[in-house]
């Protein structure tokens, strides 16, 4: 029955601050809880013809990168997490003093093994599995495609043979 019904007119982005809690006070608060988050803006019309602006909270920016041909990633959690934190290392060292560490901002907010999926733009059929890595802000998309493109060596990719690689490893990345 809290349904907003408008006709959307424009959109844009900004930085600010974490919900201290959802306001839907059955679900958890999503995105980051630290530091500046995006918040998208809506302006609209609704139904009665006032303009109407919408803030919206939780978002996480997200990229997909492919993984080489043939090349498998260990899908553990704990595998998982050291993967993130490598792309934090490379992250905040791209960003500079961006980032408040003392505070306790990330920037590679997760990393998620996408297998079976393919991507609609560049349509390539041999490309089925990907990383899909979060990030705090949207800004900081472009910098993790550059790390990504140059080539890190990631713990836990194999190749076809099952064999696991240290070697760096250029990632394609896909709808970021």
């Amino acid at each position: 029955d809290n349904d907003l019904n408008l006709q959307w007119l424009d959109i844009d982005m900004i930085g600010g601050r974490p919900l201290d809690r959802n306001p839907n006070g059955t679900k958890k608060t999503l995105g980051a809880q630290k530091g500046i988050v995006p918040v998208i803006r809506l302006y609209g019309v609704n139904e009665t013809g006032n303009s109407v602006a919408v803030f919206i909270h939780g978002f996480t920016p997200y990229g997909y990168f492919a993984l080489p041909r043939g090349y498998t990633v260990d899908n553990t959690d704990d595998n998982l997490g050291k993967i993130r934190s490598i792309l934090e290392t490379h992250l905040c060292a791209k960003l500079g003093n961006q980032l408040k560490k003392n505070e306790g901002e990330q920037a590679c907010l997760g990393v998620k093994c996408i297998d079976g999926k393919q991507s609609i733009m560049g349509y390539d059929p041999a490309h089925t599995k990907f990383l899909k890595v979060f990030v705090a802000m949207p800004g900081m998309i472009p910098k993790l495609k550059t790390i990504m493109e140059e080539g890190i060596g990631l713990p836990g990719m194999k190749d076809a043979n099952g064999e696991e690689t240290r070697e760096s490893m250029v990632f394609q990345p896909f709808e970021c």
